[in-house]
This record gives structure tokens, sequence and C-alpha cells, in this order.
């Protein structure tokens, strides 16, 4: 094997790396927002117990979690709309520990069908705090970590993390008239968000 393969293959791999590490801070400070803005003192707290004890060591992560705080803030309305609805499609999924991953997949590739948005990034990360809200009575041990990994894996796996790359990075959630804090994204995230749900009820319902 050439030496340039081998820097080839590395330099992947750490980019893939890199890729779940963004992914995962951002996903945790969407949790922990939404926990807040819902006051769920004890999912915030198991957050904290359960995923930042392990913190990813990135340079970036404190802008990381403003980006999750973000996107949180804009699902908020999304789950007061649709809460009942996505935690009716949640039961529906009958997720166990087997079958978590495949199952939750299956319903988010059906989200994504129609093509990657932020608007649709926002749903999915959306559905994963309804699922932990759906099972956290249930005191199953190490739900949350289970949760992120769940949802990092597939954010990588499906090329959604590629997809926020070409579209200008995490930071385009923050970047004012571009990203999620100008009033027409936000609007129109949220709409492609409602869409997307609509579009999966009646396709899971066939």
């Amino acid at each position: 094997m050439t030496t340039s393969v081998v820097s080839s293959q590395v330099g992947s791999q750490d980019e893939s790396e890199n890729d779940k590490l963004e992914t995962e801070c951002v996903f945790r400070g969407f949790l922990k927002s939404k926990a807040s803005q819902d006051r769920q003192d004890d999912i915030e707290r198991a957050i904290e117990g359960e995923l930042e004890a392990d913190e990813p060591s990135l340079i970036n992560q404190q802008r990381n979690k403003q980006i999750g705080s973000q996107l949180a803030a804009i699902a908020d309305q999304l789950d007061v709309q649709y809460r009942h609805v996505i935690d009716g499609l949640i039961d529906e999924l009958k997720l166990t520990s087997e079958n978590a991953y495949d199952n939750f997949a299956v319903l988010a590739r059906r989200l994504l069908a129609r093509g990657v948005t932020w608007g649709n990034i926002v749903v999915l990360f959306c559905f994963g705090y309804r699922v932990i809200l759906r099972f956290f009575s249930q005191n199953i041990p190490n739900l949350i970590r289970s949760l992120s990994d769940i949802m990092v894996r597939f954010v990588v796996t499906e090329k959604i993390s590629q997809w926020v790359k070409d579209h200008g990075g995490w930071i385009q959630v923050l970047n004012a008239g571009i990203g999620l804090e100008s009033p027409w994204y936000h609007y129109g995230a949220v709409a492609v968000g409602l869409i997307s749900i609509v579009a999966l009820v009646v396709w899971w319902r066939k």
C-alpha cells in the first residue's frame, strides 16, 4: 500500500471521527436546551450525568452547544404542535434495545426521503428528544447515552453530516441572515418540518 493511499485513509478516518464528535456535541446541546425549555429537570440532570461526563474535546465545543440550543428553540414550535403525533409514531415503532437503531433508521430515512434540509434535521433531533421523554420514566440504563449514539451514527452513516458541511457547516445555524436566526429561515424551517411530519404520518399509516 502506497504512502499516499495510507495518508488518504487516515485523513478520511480523522474527518469521520470529527464529524461524529461535532454532531454529538450539537445534539447534546439540543437535548439539554430542550429539556431546560420544557422544565424537564430530571432529564436535564440525566443528560449532564450520562453525556457531559465524557464531553468530547472539541475546539469549538461552546459554539456547537450554542448551535444545539438554536436548533432546540426552533424545534419548540414543532414540538408544541406535533408532540402527540410524534409520540404516537414512536409508540408504533416498538423500540427495544435490539431493534432501536434499525427501527429508528427506517423512520428517519423516510423523513429524509425528499432530501436533507435544515428543517428535517430539526425534526430528526426532535424525534430523538421525544424518544427520551417517552422512555425516561422506565429507568432504562444509559437511555440518553444510547439514543445519542444512535443519532450520531445515523447522521454520519446517512451522510447528513456531509450535507451539513456542503451547506456551510453547523455554523450556518448561527449566521444571521443566512442561518436559522433570520425570521424567514426560522419559519421556513418550521414549515418544512411540519410538512415532513405530515408526510411521515401518512406514509406510516398506509
